[in-house]
């Protein structure tokens, strides 16, 4: 509750995100162009109004940055296959794995799941029958950050815990006093060491909601970042599907 997931960025992981693209790649038996791999790239572009746009010229070094990685070999003056991938999975290379943990986790950008974790929302099929083959993904979709993963019922216990310490505290305080309070201490020492002791307990309820709190402005500033670059993508690939 204090600190949060560990650990904290959510996803996908460098390795995941070479997964899911080579799923991508290995679903065009034709061979991809630069602008099919716009949608995958970690900063897109604009949304593409068609697909002869020009692209800028940090979008294009990303588009390279992938056809490095994975050895693209020209096939014509704009298209690019893969030979070493496709040979990998001629030779029987499973990706499953990698999709399950490509994409679970929070695809989802709502209050419910960012504050804590909704246990019914996430189905470890990720929508596939058994049996059938994964569907390639269409864009590279980050998952978004969360403030804790505990359940619904631990983040209540939480908040109510600390509700009650803080009520608690406050009420000691008001009765704690030199003259004429319901727990008189006339001792200057004590007096002055039960207030410390109050005062610290003080700081602490204040710290347990604090924390989290600007930790959760954090997290909403980060998301947001997150949720256009997705859209961006999502806007790509729909243009790029025709």
């Amino acid at each position: 509750f204090l600190f949060g997931p560990t650990p904290f960025w959510p996803g996908p992981s460098d390795v995941e995100k070479w997964n899911l693209i080579e799923r991508f790649i290995l679903s065009r038996e034709n061979g991809i162009t630069l602008s099919d791999l716009v949608p995958f790239i970690d900063n897109p572009p604009p949304i593409m109004e068609d697909q002869g746009s020009t692209l800028p010229s940090h979008t294009v070094s990303g588009c390279l940055h992938i056809l490095a990685h994975f050895n693209g070999v020209p096939i014509s003056s704009s298209r690019f296959a893969f030979p070493e991938i496709v040979a990998e999975r001629e030779n029987g290379t499973n990706f499953d794995n990698h999709q399950n943990s490509a994409e679970s986790g929070n695809s989802e950008m709502r209050w419910e799941s960012i504050l804590y974790e909704n246990q019914s929302g996430f189905s470890s099929s990720n929508g596939r029958t058994l049996g059938t083959a994964p569907k390639p993904p269409e864009y590279l979709h980050e998952k978004y950050h969360v403030l804790t993963k505990l359940s619904r019922k631990e983040f209540g216990q939480c908040i109510c815990l600390n509700l009650f310490n803080i009520i608690g505290i406050l009420l000691l305080q008001n009765a704690i006093s030199k003259e004429g309070s319901m727990l008189e201490i006339k001792n200057t020492t004590a007096f002055a060491f039960v207030s410390g002791i109050f005062s610290l307990l003080s700081f602490y309820a204040k710290f347990f909601f604090c924390l989290p709190l600007a930790r959760l402005i954090f997290v909403i500033t980060v998301n947001f970042g997150i949720k256009q670059r997705n859209e961006k993508r999502h806007g790509i690939a729909k243009v790029m599907a025709g």
